[in-house]
């Protein structure tokens, strides 16, 4: 849904952007910070 806000093309609903920025937050952050929900998307918990 993000993706879809930010990009009206389909060429990157198919990219991984989302999942490579949420790895890089994880590393950072710690990876218990952010819980992921399949099929509805992420949260960060503190």
């Amino acid at each position: 849904m993000i993706e879809q806000q930010l990009w009206n093309n389909e060429e990157f609903i198919n990219s991984n952007v989302i999942p490579v920025t949420i790895y890089h937050l994880r590393k950072k952050i710690g990876k218990n910070q952010i819980k992921s929900f399949r099929g509805l998307g992420y949260k960060i918990e503190v």
